[in-house]
């Protein structure tokens, strides 16, 4: 008759309290052969709770240094929700607290576990064989709580002469079925059997297993292969963490691996890129996805020929084309491309060119939240990218190649692979981690499979490339102006913009000729004679100023402002303020010249109050600093 598998297990009692500096070989050999107990026997396992190591080794701390202790224990946060920290450990174990405990231990004081939980259990099988001649395992326990189940079990930190893990990998259960991921936690179900007579407080630190022969052995592995590295942990992170961390994962990686890349991770990627944010309830992004190698060469050889043409034309040197056409190996080289196009659809319609330009400049916005969004989703799925503007220089052959529509203007194109290393830690400062914390988590918006009625998308035979659009916006207009890159836009009237050419925006319009930069000093001084003065409102409350048909808001005297930008650029000693007038020249008298410059006025049209508004009542003295522009008004 077979025998039916069973074995046995009690506690082990007569344990006084341990004090550091006791030698736990000692205590535990005079419990085991104690009168009325089973004694020990070869291949029985002794199950020992952490804290009685602990306080033999000295790890104990006064509780007023708990937090220091926690954070001299932990090598990462894995989650934080207000005062509780889940946390690695130096041991590798994720635990809340790093394992320091204040249970089970004297009042005003913490344990931390032990310096090496694996050293503690060897050196305590080999005296208990010493000791009592008995061949046993040993492993050292402590409570732990687990993902996605309530409640604390015991688990192993330390292991001697045990098989804590039983690889059943290569066989086959009773239906002959393979078995190809099963690899049994041993020890850690050797934990929760001795917790179960060792209890919490009932003071029985120690457990013994016997009936299990078969898992005692000399040349098994230690505690530490119970650890799961970080390549292969799927959970490596709390919700909050896992996204922050996500920022600072997404590298630019320009060298990647002939590995295939999973189409259907690319898709994922961009179903991710759809919940960025973006103006009118709009997705303005459509990503055109190069699965073939056809494509892709097509692409790039026509990109090429077009680049090489605008750098022949510009009168560079064929060593300098060369140098420059290198440039997109990091393209040519991914086994991947993915090209990002902007799309108006939805845009608003203006009849000027300034609204227009500002509409357009939106939505170029929102498609680089959504790029930013594929990326970092590309990094999620462990696949590197590089993020590489060449498209957008040469938008009409990137349509005319890849059949796109007219309205469609890419906006670059991303390159995707495997890595084929590590990447170079980010220089400057606050290199390295991201501070947990500093990094903000974009507006989440609701999604739904059905914004891609399109996905998934197939690659038709012969390279041509698939697109992926997203949701529908409303159609756009076809009167809708569009901006021509030429004429800057019509300030508003009554403005003027802190710029040095007098009537353009502060930045040119997509699409349009940069400026020639000035030096700093020069464009200060152009700035200080051209400041930008809000009309104050006589209804307007003391210390605010505010434009007609506007609320009103708390803005500084600019005037003073490019003041003293003006002296601090020509280094000027300080202003006086404006010498006084006598009735009778007026309050149109002007103001006297100081340095190179005159005192800058208000732009026409503008009304101010002071010494020299032309108002009802007395006047206002000078404020301090001088000037005779706007100035807010404010509380006497």
């Amino acid at each position: 008759m077979t025998e039916t598998p069973s074995y046995r297990v009690w506690a082990l009692p007569g344990i006084p309290e341990v004090r550091p500096g006791d030698d736990l070989v000692k205590l535990l050999a005079t419990a085991a052969t104690a009168d009325g107990t089973p004694g020990l026997a070869d291949g029985d396992v002794l199950v020992v709770t952490s804290k009685i190591v602990s306080k033999a080794e000295g790890r104990v701390v006064e509780a007023v240094d708990r937090e220091a202790a926690i954070d001299a224990e932990t090598v990462r946060v894995v989650a934080r929700r207000g005062t509780l920290r889940i946390v690695e450990n130096r041991l590798g174990l994720v635990m809340a607290a790093a394992g320091v405990d204040a249970s089970n231990t004297p009042s005003g004081t913490v344990l931390l576990l032990p310096e090496d939980p694996d050293a503690s259990a060897r050196a305590l099988r080999a005296g208990l064989r010493e000791a009592l001649g008995v061949d046993v395992g040993v492993l050292i326990t402590d409570t732990a709580g687990r993902p996605w189940r309530s409640g604390l079990t015991d688990m192993t930190i330390g292991a001697a002469g045990v098989r804590v893990l039983d690889d059943l990998r290569g066989g086959t259960d009773t239906h002959g079925n393979p078995l190809n991921v099963t690899v049994v936690a041993t020890a850690d179900e050797l934990a929760a059997a001795g917790d179960l007579v060792k209890g919490k407080a009932g003071g029985l630190p120690v457990a013994v297993v016997r009936g299990l022969p078969h898992v005692v052995d000399e040349a098994a592995e230690d505690a530490r292969a119970l650890v799961r590295g970080a390549e292969s942990d799927m959970f490596r992170l709390g919700t909050s963490e896992a996204v922050r961390e996500a920022l600072s994962l997404r590298r630019t990686v320009r060298e990647f691996t002939d590995d295939p890349v999973d189409p259907g991770a690319v898709r994922r990627a961009v179903a991710a890129a759809l919940t960025a944010p973006a103006p009118h309830h709009t997705t303005p992004w459509r990503f055109v996805l190069l699965e073939s190698a056809e494509s892709r060469t097509r692409l790039l050889d026509a990109m090429r020929d077009a680049w090489i043409a605008d750098l022949r034309r510009d009168g560079r040197s064929e060593a300098s084309i060369a140098r420059r056409v290198r440039r997109g190996d990091v393209l040519r080289n991914a086994p991947y491309l993915a090209v990002p196009c902007l799309v108006m659809d939805g845009s608003h319609d203006y009849p000027d060119a300034r609204r227009a330009a500002a509409e357009r400049e939106m939505f170029v916005v929102a498609t680089g939240a959504g790029v930013q969004n594929f990326l970092v989703a590309l990094a999620g799925e462990r696949l590197g990218s590089a993020w590489v503007s060449s498209t957008m220089f040469c938008r009409d052959v990137v349509r005319e190649v890849l059949s796109l529509p007219e309205e469609w203007d890419p906006m670059g194109a991303v390159a995707i692979g495997r890595a084929a290393g590590a990447p170079r830690e980010r220089g400057g400062a606050g290199a390295g981690r991201v501070r947990r914390g500093a990094v903000g988590v974009p507006r989440p918006r609701p999604f739904s499979p059905s914004y891609l009625p399109q996905l998934p998308l197939g690659v038709p035979p012969g390279g041509a490339p698939s697109f992926s659009r997203g949701c529908a916006p409303r159609p756009r207009s076809a009167a809708a102006p569009r901006w021509a890159g030429g004429a800057a836009p019509t300030p508003r009237r009554g403005l003027r913009p802190l710029h040095p050419t007098s009537g353009a925006p502060p930045w040119p319009p997509f699409g349009a000729t940069p400026r020639t930069p000035q030096p700093r000093s020069a464009r200060l001084s152009s700035n200080a004679g051209r400041a930008e003065i809000a009309r104050p409102d006589l209804k307007s409350s003391p210390g605010r100023t505010m434009q007609p048909g506007r609320a009103p808001s708390a803005r500084p005297a600019l005037e003073d402002s490019a003041r003293r930008a003006l002296q601090g650029a020509r280094g000027a000693a300080p202003m006086r303020a404006p010498r006084e007038r006598s009735p009778e020249q007026g309050s149109r008298g002007r103001s006297p010249r100081r340095g190179a410059g005159a005192e800058p006025r208000p732009p026409r049209g503008a009304r101010t109050l002071g010494p020299t508004a032309r108002s009802a009542g007395p006047a206002r003295p000078a404020p301090r600093g001088g000037g005779t522009g706007a100035q807010p008004l404010r509380k006497r």
